[in-house]
């Protein structure tokens, strides 16, 4: 599932919005209905590769969330962006529709995007995601369903939930 439509699943079940297509919209901004929560995709930061393993570990995409509000209100719109700003915030370590994220973290604080041309304020902030996408090299899961074990004496090592694979074990004291 995209980031998009995760995020309008997320808001949909924190009570900032009732429906996909009714109040949230993903990747568009409709003419109506006036009040609504939008979510774009954006460009995010470049991938992390594997420890010695190949393909991604973790994918970083962007989101940028807007919110409007009705013609000449100004305030509906900056609450909703600032309660969903503070619920980005918490979010880390989350599983959402089944994609683990490690992270949501907005860029910066919500800001004025626009007023368009019917006098509807739009405020947006944008945020980028750590998403954990790792693929097992032995048994290919591509569940997200790794587990990192602190270990004694300072080692963790990075487990395959479905088949036990080790993918990677390492020494944190040396930064490896």
């Amino acid at each position: 599932m995209s980031i998009t439509t995760e995020l309008a699943a997320l808001l949909i079940a924190e009570g900032f919005a009732t429906a996909r297509g009714t109040d949230v919209f993903t990747n568009m901004m409709p003419e109506t209905p006036d009040t609504c929560v939008m979510v774009f995709r954006s460009g995010g930061l470049s991938p992390q590769g594997g420890f010695s393993v190949d393909g991604i570990f973790h994918e970083r995409p962007g989101v940028q969330v807007r919110v409007r509000g009705g013609a000449f209100d100004d305030d509906t719109p900056e609450t909703a962006i600032d309660a969903i700003f503070n619920l980005f915030m918490k979010q880390f370590g989350e599983t959402l529709s089944g994609t683990k994220y490690l992270s949501l973290i907005p860029s910066q604080p919500p800001f004025v995007l626009e007023r368009d041309k019917r006098n509807r304020t739009v405020w947006a902030f944008n945020a980028t995601s750590e998403k954990d996408d790792r693929f097992c090299p032995k048994c290919h899961s591509d569940e997200s369903k790794h587990e990192t074990y602190n270990m004694f004496g300072g080692y963790r090592k990075t487990i395959c939930n479905k088949c036990g694979y080790e993918l990677k074990a390492w020494r944190e004291s040396h930064g490896e």
